[in-house]
């Protein structure tokens, strides 16, 4: 099993390679700052929320079988 990660909005070039679900796949355990080290998301140039399971997390929540993960940049318009 595994957790899904996906990454929403300006986020997308991040995704890294996906599953059949579309979903880049980490073994449980995983924190989120180790998939913001693994995602090479610059944090001085992005703004983000993360959520598991649609609740909001800090970067040191590991995370645990089946979990889904959302990486979610703020929408802009004008």
């Amino acid at each position: 099993m595994s957790a899904k990660v996906r990454f929403i909005n300006n986020l997308k070039e991040f995704q890294r390679e996906t599953g059949d679900d579309g979903a880049w796949h980490v073994p449980p355990g995983t924190t989120i700052q180790e998939i913001v080290d693994m995602s090479g998301i610059d944090d001085s140039m992005w703004e983000y929320a993360v959520t598991v399971n649609g609740r909001g997390v800090l970067r040191g929540h590991a995370l645990e079988e089946n979990d889904e993960v959302m990486f979610i940049s703020p929408f802009v318009g004008g």
